[in-house]
């Protein structure tokens, strides 16, 4: 049985991840390492609890810390109220009212205002293993692979969609909503 080292392995996921989201089996190929080796590297790196808190407030507040005791106040570049985010690796999306997403690739330290061509109020961020999804207000539904380009996804829903979960067991989407909306993926 072949053994890697630590940096070894977080190069190769990190070809996985966002920004770069290189497919497994390129990855495979080039660095003769198994499919099903890489499939367990990217998910035990999933699972990882994230290295920074981040707090989220009005007026595009933005506050970071390490242990939880002591916060440092970030800039954010936006004064909309932030509702929510999620995390791959380094990458952060935090999205908002008002169609408002913004991004860090250095662990929440720096962020970027990103274009989400839409003004609905984004509720909530889920990261798939491959991709950033986003929903809101009207059914929005938004997708990015890296988090600095989004593109809208159709839905038939009209109804706000307050909440996506991301089931990896079972490949699964689960979308939530007003009116009692509860919806899954094929």
């Amino acid at each position: 049985m072949a053994r890697y080292g630590k940096k070894f392995k977080d190069r190769a996921v990190a070809r996985l991840l966002p920004p770069e989201s290189a497919a497994i089996e390129t990855v495979s190929q080039e660095q003769g390492v198994s499919v099903a080796t890489l499939e367990r590297w990217r998910a035990d790196a999933l699972s990882m609890p994230a290295r920074e808190f981040v707090g989220l407030g009005n007026a595009g507040l933005i506050a970071t810390s390490a242990d939880g005791l002591n916060w440092a106040l970030r800039l954010s570049g936006v004064t909309a109220t932030l509702n929510g985010g999620a995390a791959s690796g380094s990458t952060v999306v935090v999205i908002g009212a008002g169609g408002t997403i913004v991004t860090s690739n250095d662990g929440g330290v720096n962020w970027v205002a990103r274009t989400s061509g839409v003004n609905s109020n984004l509720r909530h961020a889920v990261f798939t293993g491959a991709e950033f999804l986003v929903v809101g207000s009207a059914g929005t539904l938004l997708r990015s692979t890296s988090g600095e380009s989004w593109s809208r996804q159709l839905t038939t829903y009209d109804a706000d969609l307050s909440d996506i979960l991301w089931l990896p067991g079972a490949s699964r989407l689960v979308l939530v909503g007003a009116t009692g909306l509860v919806a899954t993926s094929p």
